[in-house]
């Protein structure tokens, strides 16, 4: 029996293009139209507006093994915030709140790894004195995550930042891709070049 496409002379998974650069399609809001498209981008929040609470736009479809790259910045001063969900389900459904793996991003969070509305901790950290001179404030930041199995690898503009195995077998390992949108700080997100490949 083959296990595995390239073992038996297959072809290697297609990458999948997450964002068309156009639309929406594919996706689902959290709450009515924080997010849109604008030049080119999945842009999510206004600078002059402060929302009460998070919200998050997701992916109508699951995925479980797989290695995801995207570009994204943040506008509105030091604490503003965001991440990339993956692995990862709404409470209920047309909640605006999710639980899953973030790769997060933003003031003291760059490169780690929080489990949003679960355990609700940093699962695993990274010196950020380090990142530092890698990060591009106010400018394009690039992510790269693989998940595969119980082991997580995020890498942050090239610098690996997290190697992490969970350690509770009962953690889902498949869920949706989201894009989040911080509350309590004005601010604007922006994601491009969303790319999932299989693994």
């Amino acid at each position: 029996m083959c296990l595995a496409a390239l073992a038996c002379g297959g072809a290697a998974p297609a990458p999948i293009r997450l964002f068309d650069g156009r639309t929406l399609a594919g996706w689902e809001q959290g709450t009515a139209d924080s997010f849109r498209v604008e030049n080119g981008s999945i842009t999510g929040g206004t600078i002059d507006q402060v929302l009460t609470k998070k919200t998050f736009l997701c992916t109508t479809r699951d995925y479980g093994d797989f290695r995801l790259t995207a570009r994204f910045r943040i506008d509105g001063g030091q604490y503003a915030n965001t991440g990339i969900q993956f692995r990862t389900a709404r409470v209920d459904a047309g909640a605006t709140q999710v639980i899953g793996y973030q790769a997060d991003a933003g003031h003291i969070y760059w490169g780690t790894l929080y489990d949003e509305g679960r355990r609700k901790v940093t699962l695993a950290d990274f010196d950020q004195s380090k990142i530092a001179r890698h990060l591009n404030d106010g400018k394009w930041n690039r992510y790269a995550i693989v998940a595969k199995g119980r082991h997580i690898v995020l890498t942050f503009n090239g610098v690996k930042t997290v190697d992490y195995v969970e350690p509770d077998t009962s953690i889902a390992q498949t869920g949706k891709i989201c894009l989040q949108l911080h509350d309590k700080v004005a601010m604007t997100v922006a994601f491009r070049d969303i790319v999932l490949t299989p693994l």
